[in-house]
């Protein structure tokens, strides 16, 4: 770690800001709080089929900012029942990222899980889910759960509390609060939204939460104030309030404001026989819109809250274009009318899915005149050890033999130093599946076995190869751990009460089905069924072109780069190589495969010098075949190809090469925005999603032109604008567009 220091002569300025520095590290270490840390995933659309591409966006927010400190992501996709279906990472820029994944084609679930992680929260994942539609329907296992916010995160006793609910059913649910003896304290009927608000009083506690919901009781302990004071908002015509109630031993107490920056401000309160404390807010604020309050006496907590400015902003559309015709031109702008610079997704789906924003949202948030509060716990502080991911790796061996290893290579290093040379590192080799050749280095280590890599950060897969070249030392057995992610591997998917009973049910009424094109005729015709989709291994695409001649210059089973396969060392001869494959791969064995090499179809040749390998180092290549048109039963054939005689790797051997393949940041696929001339079209289109950028960099008041082709389903469609300014401010928009626009569109084309 680098420290630089800063020389002050000046003994006051010294002296002052020692005491300001206490002030600061009292605060920050003591009482530092969880500030909101909000994710804002948008989808491009909330309803899929299976085989369907689910295009995403993550803006992460820490204290109504773009959360720039987080580096990486780590994802999780699953199952209801909680198994894992994928894994990815991706990298955090500005405090976003954006991805997709692929539903699989036998997907049987209505419901698909997303587990989001970042450093700030390693352990508790931004979870959310979306619909999959099964024979044109999402059936939901609907089960009621509620979130509360209570102001001042819990009930004081004897005074009026304000609370807010969210169900995550849109039926109305009736609802009571009632004491321990069963009392009735309020009474209250949610909205359309499963939402409602209650003020109610409390002369003792605990309260519970009782309702029914299909006939079905549930009750719900609500949580008591846990410091036995709490602030919270009012307003008495223009001006804001806070209001400080304390209902503790304490009679005196010091309010501290940590705004954005750090600077701290306090002032000092007594409370008198009304426990209560009413002041402007603007006179603790000087000037900020957001930061942490924290009420404290005598090293004691007894109140926080978080405060952030509350200024909703939607964007503005203006349309050029409406079309539903088949495949109809479509345009409009998008401005935000404000002068912030915004990071924004813009998605377009057919208008016959629901609107991302039907579904239900928690209170996370309370809100009074021009802001919103929160009650953030005590906890760790701001910082987090985050940075972009490269490659790491370790030599490993048991203690014994690296003992021994390190000791001979200790004395290997003092019989060179008299030549002036030195003990080599390893030889390490990497490419990329999309690249044909390694590339090679040699790479120190040190005495833990560390290798001493430069930064190599990289997308999808890493083919890495390493041998230990110095001839001394080569022999002795070991292997190579890689790493790239510095996340915990997810067994399980993170399935919250509240989002596993959100009823995501629907019907889907359109005309798209994942099997079958419907043409302008109205007749179905059946889905070309596509190529399963698999990443494609540049050196084996340079292997296939090298070796494969005639009739085996053809579509394999499986191809295998035995020079990178990483073969056992008891493996010697051709027909050990054979059963080994056929163990490792069942599908070989399945296929009763017959013996070649070298592009050679008799296989009753008698075979003499390199023409059909005798031991497993002559071997550099094999492909296996399905149906081999000279297998006597119909079943298939391996072909073996060779570099002649002991060509492969003879003074290393097969068993001292490790071969793996590392993991890295998840790849990113490219949206196709499909685009028409009128002179060619195809007979159908039936695209869902019509539009999908997930990088849409603006600035206020400037527009941002938006522009596609419809399908040939769809006579309606829904944009969703999401995003964040650089200060905070957020946007989640939606607007369902509909034939009757087409003459708003025509109205402003004329102005």
């Amino acid at each position: 770690m680098t420290i630089l220091q800063i020389n002050t002569s000046n003994s006051v300025v010294r002296a002052v800001s020692k005491r300001l520095l206490m002030v600061l590290l009292y605060f920050i270490f003591a009482h530092k709080l969880y500030a909101q840390h909000d994710v804002q995933l948008h989808t491009d659309r909330t309803y899929y089929f299976p085989g369907d591409t689910v295009w995403y966006k993550a803006n992460l927010i820490y204290k109504g900012s773009p959360d720039t400190a987080v580096r990486n992501l780590a994802m999780a996709i699953g199952r209801p029942d909680k198994d894992v279906l994928e894994q990815q990472l991706r990298p955090v820029v500005g405090g976003s990222t954006f991805g997709q994944y692929i539903i699989p084609d036998d997907y049987k679930d209505h419901e698909l899980y997303f587990n989001l992680y970042t450093k700030r929260k390693e352990h508790e994942p931004f979870v959310s889910k979306i619909g999959v539609f099964q024979k044109k329907e999402v059936v939901s296992d609907s089960r009621p759960a509620v979130e509360v916010l209570i102001e001042g995160d819990g009930i004081l006793p004897g005074l009026f509390n304000n609370a807010s609910f969210q169900w995550n059913v849109r039926t109305g649910i009736n609802a009571i609060l009632a004491n321990e003896s069963g009392t009735e304290v309020a009474a209250f009927t949610t909205d359309t939204l499963g939402r409602a608000s209650v003020q109610f009083r409390a002369e003792k506690t605990p309260l519970f939460l009782r309702w029914s919901h299909q006939g079905t009781d549930y009750e719900q302990v609500l949580t008591n104030s846990p410091y036995g004071a709490r602030m919270r908002l009012g307003q008495a015509g223009d001006t804001t309030l806070i209001v400080i109630e304390n209902q503790s031993r304490f009679r005196n107490a010091t309010l501290l404001f940590i705004p954005e920056p750090g600077t701290t401000w306090y002032k000092n309160l007594h409370f008198g026989i009304d426990n209560m404390i009413t002041f402007p807010l603007e006179e603790l604020l000087g000037g900020s819109y957001s930061g942490d309050f924290v009420l404290e006496e005598q090293d004691s907590v007894l109140a926080t809250m978080r405060l952030d400015r509350f200024n909703p902003i939607q964007p503005q559309l203006s349309f050029e274009q409406v079309s539903f015709d088949r495949f109809g031109g479509n345009s409009f702008d998008i401005l935000i009318p404000d002068y912030n610079e915004w990071n924004l997704s813009v998605s377009v789906h057919d208008g016959l899915l629901p609107s991302v924003a039907d579904n239900p949202a928690r209170y996370k948030f309370a809100i009074c005149g021009r802001y919103r509060y929160s009650y953030p716990k005590p906890g760790p502080a701001d910082s987090i050890n985050d940075a972009v991911l490269s490659l790491q790796g370790r030599i490993t061996m048991p203690p014994k033999e690296w003992e021994k290893f390190w000791g001979l290579r200790h004395k290997r290093q003092q019989r060179l130093e008299k030549e002036d040379k030195t003990v080599k590192g390893v030889s390490f080799g990497y490419r990329l599946l999309t690249e044909a050749d390694f590339r090679y280095e040699e790479v120190p280590y040190d005495t833990l076995g560390n290798l001493l890599l430069r930064d190599i950060v990289f997308y999808d897969t890493l083919q890495t190869r390493v041998v230990q070249i110095d001839e001394r030392l080569k022999t002795i057995s070991h292997e190579i751990e890689w790493s790239f992610s510095n996340f915990e591997p997810v067994d399980r998917m993170v399935v919250p009460d509240f989002e596993a009973g959100t009823d995501l049910s629907h019907v889907y009424i359109g005309k798209f089905d994942p099997h079958y094109y419907i043409l302008p005729s109205g007749e179905r015709a059946i889905k070309e069924v596509g190529i399963p989709r698999k990443k494609v291994d540049a050196r084996i695409q340079k292997m296939q072109a090298q070796f494969s001649r005639g009739w085996f210059d053809r579509e394999s089973v499986m191809d295998i780069d035995l020079l990178h396969e990483g073969i056992p060392g008891y493996v010697f001869t051709l027909e050990e190589l054979t059963e080994y494959l056929k163990n490792k791969y069942p599908i070989i064995r399945g296929l009763g495969p017959l013996i070649l090499a070298n592009n050679i179809h008799d296989r009753d040749k008698t075979w003499t010098g390199g023409d059909m390998p005798l031991d497993v180092t002559e071997i550099v290549f094999a492909r296996v075949y399905e149906n081999y048109i000279q297998h006597p039963s119909g079943g298939g054939a391996i072909m073996y190809y060779t570099s002649g005689v002991n060509a492969r790797n003879k003074d290393i051997g097969v068993a001292k090469i490790s071969l793996s393949n590392v993991a890295g940041y998840s790849g990113f696929h490219d949206f196709h925005h499909k685009k028409y001339n009128r002179d060619s079209l195809p007979a159908y289109d039936d695209r869902q999603t019509l539009y999908w950028n997930p990088d849409v960099q603006i600035k206020g008041n400037v527009k941002f032109p938006v522009r596609f082709h419809n399908n040939t389903l769809s006579d309606s469609y829904i944009i969703t604008v999401q995003g964040v300014s650089r200060t905070g401010r957020t946007i989640r928009f939606s607007k369902r567009v509909t034939k009757a626009d087409i003459d708003t569109s025509l109205l402003e084309r004329k102005k």
